[in-house]
Order: structure tokens, then sequence, then C-alpha cells
């Protein structure tokens, strides 16, 4: 059948929508016409481009993906499908719908919650029969009122999925240029860097559960059903993506694998690295925790290319991490990852949530002493504590009367209180002497110390821009 399905990304100012890529190949692997829309821009949106697209497709199932911060943007694109499509199914997927089933119910016709690639094929083919969708695992439904929520299947084996393939032909991008396919010139406006590079998981899930994370709901939601939530695809099925990545879009440079825990597993690990030197020579770059930063590690993965690492630290204060993150931390810890990763040379990111309701200013004293002691040169990722639906954070808030200063619905975990002195003094660590840092830090309380940060803290935001 043709143009059957048709999924929307709007993911803001990126095409590395992985979720939605995977479920493209799904689709596509089980014979589903299928055609992929990326809308980036929410103030590029335009209704009129959309309602033609439609019009001339006429699409009989309609998926939109979509996180917490993309809800209201994806009514208004549900709204404008009922109104231009008014035949069409309108499926919801993704974080936000498996966490809050009930109000997306409000807007959508079904919902897939949890992992899709099995749940959309059979979504599609059961309509196109006109069969009972109600049984169907994973699906969120609304019946007379009455919402029935099947516990969703994990996939326990993902290299029995198709991986994700940017098929230029099929897909479009809806940007203040106007609707047109999305190709190569469109991968590197959307691209984070220099543009040149690719993104893939190898693996699902996390070993950890801490509590900000997404990972401790789907980590409960899971708990029923399977024994093994981390899963990891094969070496080879994960070279084999890259590979097909390399023959298929123009000018990749680097490759970004954004698994939450790269180093899991030394047997894979090492297999890894000999492959990845002999085929695909390409610099990477990995996400990684401090308890797992091992030296025998990283000098296999510096010979193959690795050239980056990003590291949670997230907060100086061990009591912080034992009571609300439900991290395993020690700063001995902390520093010998960093250490290591200084003796290799690589590129270093290590991520800070400097912005939390539930320290003090004595916790937050320790992480600005914490990044005094890493050696630079390194990147601080500065983030603030953001809420997330269903995560044990959220429960904490609740337990405790506590109001979230950023809504997850509106804004983002990059809503800073730019005045706030700890989050000036910790974006600047890494670009000042350290003397001088230490200096302001030392002499907090005095207001002359105090404006002066404030003046190095507009020199640097001026220059960002």
């Amino acid at each position: 059948m043709k143009n059957e399905l048709l999924l929307i990304s709007i993911a803001s100012d990126s095409h590395r929508n992985i979720g939605c890529l995977s479920l493209y190949a799904s689709a596509v692997h089980d014979g589903i016409s299928t055609n992929l829309l990326f809308i980036p821009r929410v103030a590029e949106y335009s209704e009129r481009e959309f309602a033609q697209y439609l019009a001339d497709n006429a699409f009989k199932v309609v998926g939109i993906s979509l996180t917490t911060r993309d809800y209201y943007f994806a009514r208004t694109v549900t709204a404008h499908v009922r109104k231009h499509l008014p035949g069409a199914h309108i499926v919801w997927g993704g974080i936000h719908p498996t966490s809050k089933p009930g109000e997306c119910l409000d807007h959508a016709d079904s919902l897939c919650l949890g992992e899709g690639e099995v749940f959309l094929p059979e979504l599609v083919r059961t309509l196109r029969a006109g069969r009972d969708i109600s049984r169907i695992p994973g699906i969120g439904i609304r019946t007379n009122g009455e919402d029935i929520i099947n516990p969703p299947a994990l996939i326990e084996d993902l290299n029995a999925l198709p991986f994700p393939r940017f098929h230029f032909e099929h897909f479009r991008v809806l940007d203040g240029t106007g609707l047109h396919q999305f190709g190569p010139p469109d991968y590197v406006r959307y691209a984070r860097h220099n543009g040149d590079g690719y993104v893939l998981l190898t693996s699902r899930s996390c070993p950890h559960r801490c509590s900000y994370c997404i990972n401790s709901f789907l980590n409960r939601l899971y708990t029923n059903n399977v024994r093994r939530l981390y899963r990891r695809r094969t070496v080879d099925d994960t070279l084999a993506e890259i590979s097909h990545a390399l023959a298929t879009i123009p000018g990749i440079g680097f490759i970004n694998f954004m698994d939450d825990h790269f180093l899991t597993d030394e047997k894979w690990l090492v297999e890894f690295c000999e492959k990845y030197r002999r085929d695909i020579r390409l610099p990477f770059i990995i996400r990684a925790t401090p308890g797992t930063v091992k030296d025998r590690y990283i000098t296999r993965l510096k010979d193959a290319g690795l050239q980056t690492v990003q590291m949670g630290i997230q907060s100086g204060s061990e009591k912080t991490h034992r009571t609300i993150f439900h991290r395993s931390y020690k700063v001995d810890e902390v520093l010998s990852a960093v250490s290591v990763l200084k003796k290799h040379d690589l590129v270093c990111m290590y991520d800070f949530i400097i912005e939390n309701d539930f320290e003090t200013d004595e916790d937050r004293d320790k992480t600005i002493e914490l990044m005094l002691r890493i050696p630079k040169p390194f990147i601080a990722n500065l983030f603030a504590m953001t809420v997330f639906p269903r995560t044990d954070l959220e429960a904490m808030y609740r337990k405790r009367n506590m109001v979230p200063r950023i809504d997850p619905y509106a804004s983002n975990y990059f809503d800073f209180s730019q005045d706030n002195f700890y989050y000036q003094l910790a974006s600047l660590i890494p670009l000042i002497d350290e003397n001088e840092a230490r200096r302001i830090f030392e002499n907090r309380h005095d207001t002359a110390v105090v404006r002066q940060l404030r003046e190095l803290y507009a020199h640097k935001m001026a220059a960002d821009s």
C-alpha cells in the first residue's frame, strides 16, 4: 500500500532521533511503505505546507515520537493531522507517552509504550486488516472513556532488528526553507559539532538506576517482564550499521556512540577495538561513568580511534550521590578516572548537575573543589536539575512537597539561573587560571570578588555568542 505510514520526528534542531530511525527501518523491513518527516524547529513550522504534504500522500497511519518537552508541539501537529487528514490513525510513541499515557490519550488514537520496533508493524498490519488493536502488547488506547494500557514487551535480542538507516529518498524536512526532501546538506545542517558525525547506540538501558534518569522509571516498568534489562548488540551488527552509514551518507568524519554506559563488557570491547580499528578507522566518542574507566580499556580504545570521552560526575558531594542520585560514587574514583583519561591525551567532557534543589552550599562547595582538582584541558557540561515524569527524583519532590523550578514540559536542563555564583564559577573553571579560580572561590563572600566573577562571566557569554 503506497504511503501507508508517516513517522514524524519533532526533536529540536536535530535529526538524531534514533527511535524514529529504528522504527522506520523496522517498518520498511516489514514491507510497510513508510516516510519520515523531520520538523526540527517549532518556529519554522508551517501548517499550510504540512497540510499540503498530508493531502498529497493520504497516509493511513501517522506516528509521532516525543519527549516531555515536545508534548505541546505534538498536540499542535496532531490537531493539524486531524484537521487535514481526518481518516488517519494517530499513534504517539517515545518516553513521554510511555511515562504519561493518560494525558497522551487525550490527543492520540493509540500509544506505543516502550520499545516500538515490533509493536509498530503489528499495529499497522492490524489496522490494515480491520482487526481489534486492543490486545497488542505495549498499546495504550481509550475505549468508551476507559484507558486500556497493555504492558510493553521488551525486545531481548537487539540483533534481530534491522539497524537504523538514512533513506534520503523517503525522508522530508519541514523548516524555514519549506518542505523538501531531506538530503545530505540537511544532515549537515542539523548535526552537531562539524556536521560530520554519525550517531548510534550499541545497547539499550543502563546497569545503573540514577534517580534523575528516565531509566529509573523504565527499570521499574520492565521489572516483571524480563530478567536482564541491559542488552547489547554484537560488534558485527554495530559495525554493519556504521559501514552502511559510511556508504550512504557523504562526509562522515567521526562516530558518536550515544550509549549511557559504553564500558560494560571487556570481552565485547576487545573484539570491538580489533574490528573497528581494522574496518572503520574513524575517531569516535563514548560515554562512561567513573567506576568503569580503566587504563587497559582506554589503552585499547585509544588505539582503535577513541578521541573523546564524556563522563558523568554530576556532583562532588558523596552525600548527594548516595542520598539523592542513588549512585555508587567516590571522589577518589573520579580522580583516578580523570587521571587515566588525561594520561591518554583525550578530549574530556565532564557532566555536572550544578543547580540542584536538594544540595546545600556545602555540597556545592565540594563540586567546585572537585572541579579545581581536575587536570585541564577539559570541557564542563553544566546542567540544571530537571525532574522528568515518573523518575525516582519526581517521587522525592512529591514526598517532600517541593516544586521543581524547571518545568520539563516547557524548558530543559540548560535553563540555568544565570546569576548563580556556582554556575558562573563552574562555567569559568576550565577557562581561567586555576589560582584565579581558587581565589574567587575562597573569597566568594567578598562583593568585589563576586563583581569580578560576574564581569568574567559576562565576557565569556559575549565571546560565546
